[in-house]
């Protein structure tokens, strides 16, 4: 898919030496313990970003620290304010310890966290597409329409989410992407061709070794 930004400023973004996410492991229990319901309602943040109507996702309602964004149909980028609204084509990055949060359906949201990089495909909210170039972003889905798909490319796995759940998928420096199912499920293709899960409270691991490569769980 080609995107229409500016050569300069992708490789200047895909390049730039990112600090490596300190707290993975810290992140990783946070995130368990917000599945099990220890920690606070996520569904609150849902709930406050639904009363924005769209009828595509990418409204803008949450922004911490620097994050900047290249808009696909202008030369140049800017600091993602709350209000804004993302379309097809637009390139967000997280600096350091700043994140983002944007709404899928009308009862769900994406947070990217920091040092993170991600494209925009589609927001139309039948079929939600992004990229995950690197960085970790958190996705909670408290209802999903029937029909309702979205889609999480990242360097070496296709990601499919069509039911209602809490979902970590962080891309690691080497490329390697680890998702977690807090709740819901994960679907992508194995190497025979065929549809394979992850489910409820299972991690997994996805390792580019060689085309059509079968993830390696942990």
């Amino acid at each position: 898919m080609t995107y229409q930004f500016s050569t300069g400023f992708v490789q200047v973004m895909k390049t730039m030496s990112l600090n490596k996410i300190s707290a993975e492991n810290l992140n990783t229990w946070v995130f368990l313990v917000l599945s099990l319901g220890v920690a606070r309602d996520c569904w609150a943040v849902s709930s406050a970003q639904s009363k924005i109507v769209s009828a595509h996702a990418g409204a803008v309602y949450y922004v911490q620290g620097e994050v900047v964004y290249h808009e696909h149909n202008r030369d140049e980028t800017m600091l993602l304010r709350p209000g804004d609204r993302l379309d097809e084509g637009d390139i967000v990055l997280t600096l350091n310890d700043a994140s983002a949060e944007w709404s899928l359906t009308p009862d769900s949201f994406l947070k990217v966290s920091g040092n993170s990089l991600i494209c925009v495909h589609t927001v139309a909210l039948e079929r939600m597409d992004f990229d995950l170039e690197r960085g970790e972003i958190m996705i909670v889905i408290k209802m999903h329409a029937n029909r309702t798909s979205l889609l999480l490319h990242t360097p070496p796995a296709l990601l499919t989410i069509r039911e209602p759940g809490r979902y970590l998928v962080r891309v690691l420096e080497n490329k390697e992407t680890e998702v977690l199912v807090g709740e819901g499920e994960v679907q992508y293709l194995n190497k025979q061709g065929k549809t394979d899960r992850v489910k409820k409270g299972r991690k997994v691991n996805f390792i580019k070794i060689q085309k059509n490569d079968e993830p390696q769980q942990h």
